[in-house]
């Protein structure tokens, strides 16, 4: 792989240790972003070896805003022109048509126009398979129990998600004891 140019990627985060590590070994990875709606719509950011390789930046060709959301994340939204519009319009920006496409982007810290995924507006869980969760009906499912209180489901970048579960205050038990735990994980 050392030898190859780069080493394209997409479709799913790439779990972060294994990138690390591959970047370690001199791999140069590039991430593929782009959608049905847009295409390809990412740059890498050169053949060069380096830890940035989760960053991208968006095509030039692509108007873009970035809408704050929170805590220093973005929704990429693509913006109607004639060289290059979306395929679909589901937003306005300052009266432009618009395509928004629900995906969460962070800013490099230090190297501007560089942004990386974080994950996406509509509560999927991106699995690191590039299987996608939508943990609101499986957690209403869950919380219908009667031995549950409360549930979240978890997972970005994982494998597999996993769930959190409180039980009922009837139900509770010390964490401690195996056996209840046990016990209560075979109730529901």
């Amino acid at each position: 792989m050392k030898n190859m140019k780069g080493l394209l990627f997409g479709g799913a985060p790439l779990n972060k240790g294994i990138g690390d590590m591959l970047a370690r070994q001199g791999i140069s990875l590039i991430t593929a972003y782009g959608s049905t709606e847009l295409g390809g719509a990412s740059n890498g950011i050169g053949s060069e070896p380096g830890m940035d390789w989760e960053y991208f930046s968006v095509n030039s060709v692509i108007n873009t805003h970035m809408r704050p959301v929170e805590d220093g994340t973005y929704e990429l939204l693509v913006l109607a022109t004639s060289k290059c519009p979306p395929r679909v319009f589901n937003d306005k920006v300052d009266g432009v048509d618009a395509y928004a496409t629900n995906d969460l982007l962070e800013r490099h810290p230090t190297r501007p126009g560089l942004w990386k995924i974080y994950g996406r507006i509509d509560d999927q869980i991106m699995l690191s398979n590039g299987e996608k969760t939508n943990p609101g009906p499986l957690e209403f499912i869950i919380t219908k129990d009667p031995h549950v209180r409360g549930c979240l489901i978890f997972g970005r970048g994982k494998f597999q998600n996993g769930v959190l579960v409180e039980p009922t205050p009837e139900e509770q038990f010390d964490p401690k004891d195996e056996r209840a735990l046990e016990q209560y994980r075979n109730k529901i």
